[in-house]
């Protein structure tokens, strides 16, 4: 499997909504909490777009995951929420990049699909917790998922 380089301060995260819409209000906690950490956040373009309990229409979704994956500066995308969505839209993203430029892809729920796709294709993911539990995780279980991002545990 190939492993996604582990992130530094100062590295670039995405926040995709690859499901489920969510909320300027419902992220800015856990931006708050990357920014602490020293990371640089860069926004989907459509995060916070509406269509229904989307994130936005599945053609907005795919850009913005696509986006996030050609973005050189973007080291590592996670999903801020699961809910339903992300299998309508799975075909049309273009995973196979990760081959060339891994980044690390995080997050559960109905994200799994993606892992189980560029798991596939033998590159690592991270089913792990998301942006909007950011503020619920204990700081043990917030801790760990930086640790793995930041390459300090193996696995």
């Amino acid at each position: 499997m190939i492993k996604p380089l582990p992130l530094h301060p100062g590295d670039t995260i995405g926040l995709i909504a690859p499901a489920r819409k969510i909320s300027k209000k419902e992220l800015a906690p856990a931006v708050k909490i990357m920014e602490s950490r020293g990371y640089k956040i860069v926004l989907g373009k459509h995060l916070f777009d509406v269509a229904g309990q989307f994130a936005g229409d599945d053609a907005s979704r795919n850009e913005d995951f696509k986006d996030m994956i050609f973005n050189p500066e973007v080291k590592a995308i996670l999903a801020v929420r699961g809910g339903y969505g992300s299998v309508r839209i799975v075909d049309s993203v273009p995973l196979v990049a990760l081959l060339s430029q891994p980044k690390w892809i995080a997050g559960y729920s109905d994200i799994t699909v993606f892992h189980c796709h560029i798991n596939n294709l033998g590159v690592q993911t991270l089913h792990g917790t998301m942006p909007i539990n950011f503020t619920s995780n204990t700081r043990e279980g917030l801790d760990s998922l930086f640790e793995v991002l930041e390459g300090k545990l193996p696995n």
